[in-house]
C-alpha cells in the first residue's frame, strides 16, 4: 500500500469519510426497510378490518 499516488496525510481522512458514508447508508437502508415493513403491516391490518 506504499505506492499509492495520493498524499499520505489525505488518504486516511478519505478512507474515514467513505467508511462513515457507507455505514450511514447501510443504517439508513436498514431503517427504511423496517419502516416499509411496518407500513405494510398497518396496511394489511386495515385491509383485514
Amino acid at each position: 500500500m506504499q505506492h499509492i499516488s495520493l498524499p499520505r496525510t489525505n488518504y486516511p481522512a478519505c478512507c474515514y469519510k467513505l467508511c462513515v458514508y457507507y455505514s450511514l447508508l447501510r443504517t439508513r437502508r436498514a431503517t427504511n426497510a423496517r419502516y416499509l415493513t411496518q407500513m405494510q403491516d398497518n396496511v394489511t391490518e386495515l385491509a383485514i378490518s
